[in-house]
């Protein structure tokens, strides 16, 4: 007894009585689970183990951070990504001050890259639409067009037949997992071609999307008695009929109608429609001040394709194509833009 007392006071007498020097010192630790197989899909639960601490702070190495004391975290690629923990003691309501700190690090290795499905798209030309595959570990694909019909293509290029809209989707997998996505598009049966003037320029259009071009549009300067004017061709081509005459918005199309030639036709400078053959003595008044548009017509053995070309004559030298209808395999068509 003596000597436990004779202790206490050698004890304090070196150490003195500085109530510091019995602070606990603060102590980073944390674990987390799991620890093996990581994927990248996987969310980790961390296990705050610190000392002497009631101020966290995380930084996970992805650009992500939590203040909470056990968080949990999904690290989205397959990678090593080093977790950092700041830990401190700070007395209560007090922010600023910080009697104890501490810091540890700490890597984990994501090493299982788990597939994730996802994609956009562009559409290219009329109901023809290009696919961009941005899915991630991934090595097989399956495509569900949403018109009854697949690819298992990376990236293909897809043809429809109509207007949407289509639900498409992807399916990307690997040799153990897979992901999918849907994805709505909406297909229009209008082609945009931003108001382009057909001056002393040719323009080729492809209206079915089968890579070969449909029609020639061009300006031809000609003389005549009061001077020269400039008219406009269109020259049908791959099989195509272009109309004799101008249609109006809400017009009817039949695709049996006798209206249709293979001849060319000019928009001339008195905004007329005529035939290149004059003797069948046609013309149409075309209204500068409103759009026109053009039936074109195509058969293939059985099957009658019909659309619309649309126009608007601006002035004596301008006509401007504006955009068209991609023929379908309908019998009657109502000009509708």
């Amino acid at each position: 007894m003596k000597n436990n007392l004779l202790f206490v006071i050698i004890a304090i007498f070196f150490i003195g009585c500085n109530t510091d020097n019995f602070k606990l010192k603060s102590k980073a630790c944390f674990d987390y689970s799991p620890t093996d197989n990581l994927k990248n899909s996987d969310t980790i639960k961390f296990s705050n183990c610190s000392l002497n601490s009631n101020y966290y702070f995380w930084d996970f190495g992805d650009g992500s951070f939590s203040y909470e004391k056990n968080p949990k975290h999904v690290f989205k690629y397959k990678q090593s990504y080093k977790v950092k923990l700041f830990i401190a003691n700070r007395p209560l309501g007090d922010t600023l001050t910080t009697s104890e700190s501490d810091t540890i690090s700490r890597l984990i290795d994501i090493n299982i890259g788990i597939p994730k499905a996802d994609f956009s798209y562009l559409f290219v030309d009329g109901f023809k639409v290009s696919f961009s595959n941005t899915s991630l570990y991934s090595t097989n694909f399956k495509w569900d067009f949403g018109d009854g019909t697949t690819s298992i293509e990376k990236e293909p290029v897809h043809f429809y037949n109509s207007k949407g809209p289509f639900i498409v989707k992807l399916k990307a997998s690997d040799t153990l997992y897979s992901d999918s996505i849907l994805k709505n598009i909406n297909l229009t049966d209008t082609v945009s071609l931003n108001n382009q003037a057909l001056i002393q320029n040719s323009i080729f259009l492809d209206v079915d999307g089968d890579k070969t071009n449909d029609f020639e549009l061009y300006y031809a300067v000609w003389g005549g008695i009061s001077g020269n004017w400039a008219d406009s061709f269109i020259v049908p081509g791959n099989n195509y009929e272009v109309s004799l005459k101008k249609y109006c918005y809400g017009d009817n199309i039949n695709f049996y109608s006798t209206e249709f030639s293979n001849q060319k036709i000019s928009i001339t400078s008195a905004y007329y429609l005529w035939a290149t053959t004059l003797s069948l003595n046609f013309n149409d008044s075309w209204d500068k001040s409103n759009f026109g548009y053009l039936a074109i017509r195509k058969k293939i053995n059985d099957k009658t394709l019909i659309g619309w070309i649309k126009l608007k004559a601006t002035s004596s030298i301008n006509v401007h194509l504006i955009s068209y209808r991609i023929p379908s395999e309908i019998k009657s068509l109502i000009i509708d833009e």
